[in-house]
């Protein structure tokens, strides 16, 4: 319980879990930051029902999932160079149906950017990321 004249942050601060949105929702205004001290490269997850058009992106570019994402039904598109994977619940690829700008950028270190997350329907889609740290040995 807050004492009046308190405040709270109505999003709190997200740190480096990732970031989650559900139904029906335009990540307009969304950023995030990446505290390593290199690049970083996210993986989006969609869990349907998600209708057809689906965008998620980082700065700039954004890629169009142009098919639906049924109930049951998952989308895993991991930009992380060493990986760069777009695999259905099934483990086939869906990499070629993809279209818009599949250069998929990173997360640039310690800066923050617009990440582009647009969906209509009763599922989610999750961003995650690990920043990475120079070691010190």
């Amino acid at each position: 319980m807050m004492a009046q004249g308190q405040s709270r942050a109505f999003l709190p601060q997200l740190g480096e879990t990732g970031f989650w949105l559900s139904s029906s929702f335009t990540a307009g205004s969304a950023r995030v930051s990446n505290r390593g001290d290199v690049d970083s490269y996210p993986v989006h997850e969609l869990a349907g029902p998600i209708n057809a058009g689906a965008k998620v992106g980082v700065g700039g570019s954004t890629v169009t999932v142009p098919f639906a994402v049924l109930s049951g039904q998952s989308l895993t598109i991991d930009t992380r160079p060493d990986r760069l994977t777009v695999t259905d619940q099934a483990g086939t690829s869906r990499f070629p149906d993809l279209t818009g700008d599949v250069s998929f950028p990173p997360i640039p270190a310690g800066e923050d950017v617009p990440i582009t997350v647009e969906f209509s329907g009763a599922g989610t889609i999750t961003a995650t990321f690990e920043p990475a740290f120079w070691r010190a040995f």
